[in-house]
């Protein structure tokens, strides 16, 4: 074959141009008359386009223009695919690249652009940019998608697999699974708004946790719940209770039923505990509500110490009530007037409370106290005016009196029995006095006497 190489072709006529083997050059362009092919074996690039223009817009331009009579919506206006060969020699178009027209309606025109890949052997489509949307894995292929940012490999992430998003994670747990890291603010919603809200719908409804500085959480249309920002938690109701002292936990409304129920396992216990600051931390557990579902009792804790039992049964023991019981160690002998009756053996002082060396109860804190005694004098003399048993207490005195000259002789014994109910305050106290008017000092107090006192209410 005859060859003919030259180093410049111009045109023949502006008219014709000039014509090499199907390609026509003319006026700047390049006609061909069929497909035409560019064949080498080099590795480097074989169709470069240079632009040596100097302004800053100037760059090589590649124009891909359909020129149809009778443009319609979804008209493809060009294609990159990209062939390889597979291990069976066979060619593959691994790659496309699609651009089209959506709308060609003049004013509203719309387009389109695709990237589909092979993906286990089939095509799918990577990348789908339309009008409306953008489609990543249009065709929803098992592949993942990840967007790397400038500290994280992961900081979106979606498995294709599972149908999880992570933020900041490769292995998504939930439909929405954020990591932080080492941050400790993991998610913030913000808004230019009085409010913040995040919306949760079930089939049932929807529940929304709204931020207005407070916290509210809103259930069936109306706020169930509020956390203010003095910490105080309000359930069923938007006004604090008795805020003198706190009050960071209210309850119901003013109108209708209000409670609360604290559930526990059969054999175990229901407790509300009052803490002080002490110690570390939640200090020192002073009080305590208990309910024990075991034998179905109660109990009432102060100072950390047990003070009323509830049984079953409504049976109310109180093991620190203040009460005593107690009755002389010897006898007491010839009683002088206006001697306290000592009753040194205390038989039960719950509270210690009592004090036996002195003969004293001193009473703990206000109330109402019932006191009395039952009391054994002998050898009660027949020429004494009278004789007296005196209840004293720090805002009044109770009298036993007897006169012994209704006697023949001096009494071999008489029994004296009191029983008061007395108000007093805290550190108030009660003691027994014996007090006689004239004659001999004969009068003893036997070991069978008794001086009692407890807390009535």
């Amino acid at each position: 074959m005859s060859e003919i190489r030259v180093d410049t072709i111009s045109e023949k006529t502006s008219a014709n141009g000039v014509a090499v083997d199907g390609l026509t050059i003319k006026d700047g362009g390049v006609a061909a008359t069929a497909a035409s092919t560019i064949t080498t074996a080099s590795a480097d690039p074989q169709l470069t386009i240079i632009s040596t223009e100097a302004g800053g817009g100037a760059s090589p331009i590649i124009d891909l223009y359909r020129n149809s009579s009778s443009p319609a919506d979804d008209d493809v206006l060009g294609q990159f695919r990209y062939y390889g060969e597979n291990s069976a020699d066979e060619k593959i178009e691994y790659v496309r690249v699609k651009a089209g027209v959506s709308d060609v309606t003049d004013g509203t025109e719309d387009s389109n652009y695709t990237i589909t890949t092979f993906t286990g052997g089939s095509q799918f489509g990577r990348l789908n940019i339309l009008p409306t949307e953008t489609v990543f894995n249009e065709n929803s292929t098992d592949v993942d998608f990840r967007i790397e940012s400038n500290g994280n490999a992961n900081m979106l992430f979606v498995d294709g697999g599972n149908d999880f998003v992570g933020i900041g994670t490769a292995s998504p747990a939930r439909a929405l699974h954020v990591s932080s890291g080492a941050e400790n603010v993991t998610v913030r919603f913000e808004s230019t708004d009085a409010a913040v809200q995040l919306e949760m719908k079930d089939s049932t409804g929807t529940a929304i946790i709204e931020s207005r500085n407070d916290f509210r959480f809103t259930t069936g249309g109306s706020e169930t719940m509020r956390l203010d920002t003095s910490g105080r938690l309000l359930i069923g109701t938007t006004d604090i209770g008795y805020s003198d002292y706190g009050d960071y936990l209210t309850i119901g409304s003013a109108s209708g039923q209000s409670g609360m129920t604290i559930r526990s396992g059969t054999s175990n216990y229901g407790t509300f505990y009052f803490s002080d600051a002490t110690g570390t931390g939640t200090g020192t557990y002073a009080g305590k509500l208990q309910y024990n579902h075991s034998d179905n009792s109660m109990r009432i804790a102060t100072n950390s110490v047990d003070r009323l039992f509830i049984d079953s049964a409504g049976a109310i023991t109180m093991p620190h009530q203040p009460a005593f019981l107690a009755s002389p160690a010897s006898q007491q002998s010839n009683l002088a007037n206006n001697t306290t009756l000592l009753f040194a053996t205390e038989i039960t002082d719950r509270n210690a409370d009592y004090n036996g060396g002195n003969g004293t109860f001193t009473a703990p804190i206000t109330g109402l106290y019932q006191v009395g005694f039952s009391i054994r004098l002998q050898e009660v003399p027949i020429n004494a005016t009278y004789v007296m048993v005196e209840t004293v207490t720090s805002n009044r005195s109770f009298y036993y009196i007897l006169d012994p000259g209704v006697f023949d002789e001096d009494a071999a014994y008489w029994e004296f029995n009191g029983n008061y109910l007395i108000d007093m305050d805290a550190n108030d106290t009660y003691f027994i006095r014996y007090i006689q008017s004239g004659g001999n000092t004969s009068t003893d107090m036997a070991t069978s006497s008794y001086s009692f006192g407890t807390l009535a209410c």
